[in-house]
């Protein structure tokens, strides 16, 4: 943590000797770069802190990089520097993407989806007039490629091609190969938004996480080789405790589950918990399913364990005063445009209120 401070701390008077040099008229410029540099600090930061021996404080971490709702590839971004992540922080980036994942607009494609057997493929029937597809698109053709996957054997079938649908953003672009009226052709066809279609259901979980180990894949976000699991034991458990065993590896892009129709047929009506509660309680199972050797963690005794929770709550709270820096600097910037001026305002005031609550839950415990 310390190099982070002073690597910031450089920065910041390579900027002030920068805007000594220039003169009043860089100001906007170089207080938007100084905001970003910021900005790319803190988040590498909270990356690190994934690993940290604190369970406090990589939780705390994981919580924050949630809540300022980065897109994937941005965080993947900055997750870079770290040449070489271990499982814990794989593991907990992966949760934190697969929900970012979750919860921006999938992408719809405005069709039924027929499997056919004579000839092999899929047939769309009916496409829906108000999605882009039907500039391109008719009812009865037959789709056998999607992206160069061939849809016209066994085992790949129709939910293939809803997977990959939904692993993309609204806006993103197909490569089709299609047979209308006996001839075979190429074209390419813009995506729309699920929650646009006319019955669209809430996704099944499964099929929804099939979805995201094809984006995953895309992004190139592969596991570290060795994955170990952190297990906290209570004090009395801790000298006789020994580690047997493995625990069983899960496959997490195995494509499974149901789902039907793109918003056409209908999918089981299975709500996503996507709460902050139920998020966290899942991210606890979902790290065990994943595998890997337990390593351990000596445990908190009660003597430390209110100063290891001060000690993240104050964590937690710089973090938010950071964020709070950056929008701020974003939105006094004359030149930032309106479309970055209203999410920074977004992020700003939910940092505020954050802040808050953690000023508040100090000051009750450490007055």
């Amino acid at each position: 943590m310390h190099f982070f401070i002073r690597h910031f701390r450089t920065r910041a008077i390579t900027t002030l000797a920068i805007l000594a040099l220039t003169g009043a008229g860089a100001v906007p410029a170089l207080a938007e770069e100084k905001a970003t540099q910021e900005l790319d600090t803190t988040i590498l930061s909270l990356i690190t802190d994934l690993d940290d021996e604190d369970l406090f404080i990589r939780e705390a971490a994981m919580e924050e990089l949630y809540s300022m709702s980065i897109p994937p590839e941005e965080l993947l971004r900055h997750a870079a520097p770290i040449e070489d992540l271990s499982f814990e922080q794989w593991s907990r980036l992966d949760e934190i993407l697969r929900e970012l994942f979750i919860s921006t607009p999938r992408a719809g494609l405005g069709a039924g989806l027929v499997r056919l057997d004579n000839p092999p493929g899929v047939r769309l029937n009916p496409i829906i007039r108000n999605f882009p597809i039907a500039e391109t698109l008719q009812n009865d053709d037959i789709v056998t490629s999607v992206n160069g996957v061939d849809l016209r054997g066994d085992p790949i079938d129709d939910l293939t091609i809803r997977a990959t649908i939904l692993s993309h953003d609204p806006g993103d672009t197909l490569d089709l190969r299609i047979i209308r009226d006996g001839r075979t052709m190429n074209t390419t066809v813009k995506l729309g938004r699920y929650d646009d279609l006319m019955n669209a259901q809430p996704l099944n979980e499964q099929f929804i996480n099939a979805a995201w180990a094809l984006r995953r894949t895309r992004l190139g976000f592969h596991p570290p080789g060795k994955p170990q699991i952190a297990v906290v034991l209570h004090s009395d458990k801790w000298p006789s405790h020994q580690v047997v065993g493995r625990l069983q590896r899960h496959n997490m892009d195995v494509v499974a589950g149901g789902g039907a129709g793109d918003g056409v047929d209908s999918f089981p009506r299975h709500q996503l918990r996507t709460s902050s509660q139920n998020r966290m309680g899942d991210i606890r199972m979902q790290r065990i399913e994943i595998g890997g050797e337990v390593r351990q963690v000596a445990p908190r005794n009660e003597e430390n364990a209110r100063a290891q929770t001060i000690r993240g709550l104050r964590h937690q709270l710089e973090t938010q005063l950071r964020v709070i820096r950056t929008q701020q600097a974003i939105l006094d910037n004359p030149d930032t445009a309106e479309q970055e001026r209203m999410v920074a305002g977004s992020i700003l005031r939910r940092a505020e209120v954050r802040a808050a609550e953690l000023r508040a839950i100090l000051e009750r415990i450490d007055p």
